[in-house]
């Protein structure tokens, strides 16, 4: 079912179990992470991650260090049973979306959800509550203006 901001809730559905079993998996390397709304597919786990955990580090060389440290992690997840978008989550050249930033297809905050407990504790429809930023906006409400113009003299 898609909302009226374009978002398919089954989809999140399914993105937050996947999430969720990659917490799970994640937790076994790193204790500290963040899990983020992404404004609309899915879910990005934004860990502290060093390349030297996970491959030799080459200082002649560092983008490479980090793009083959961030592929044997992925290929690790993967292999222990973690759906992700692989290409995408092997780039270290790619930009990920800000935490509190706007996603711009649908206008949702990307919203922080914190840790794998914060996500099973949180509905897609109040996921999508929280990340709405129009509860961040208060029009003003206008009163009746009376305009009196004066005659020019002269």
């Amino acid at each position: 079912m898609v909302n009226r901001r374009g978002v398919c809730e089954g989809c999140l559905r399914l993105a937050r179990f996947n999430t969720l079993n990659a917490c799970d998996m994640v937790e076994e390397n790193y204790h500290e992470y963040l899990v983020v709304f992404s404004g609309r597919k899915g879910f990005h786990i934004l860990l502290p991650f060093s390349a030297e955990d996970w491959t030799h580090y080459r200082a002649k060389d560092p983008l490479k260090t980090q793009a083959a440290a961030r592929f044997k992690y992925a290929l690790y997840l993967k292999h222990r049973g973690v759906w992700f978008d692989f290409k995408t989550s092997v780039d270290p050249l790619r930009v990920h979306s800000v935490p509190g930033s706007l996603n711009a297809e649908t206008n949702l905050i990307v919203k922080p959800i914190e840790q794998r407990i914060d996500l099973e504790a949180l509905s897609i429809g109040r996921m999508l509550d929280l990340a709405n930023p129009t509860r961040f906006i208060h029009p003003p409400e206008f009163a009746s203006v009376k305009v009196t113009l004066k005659p020019r003299l002269g």
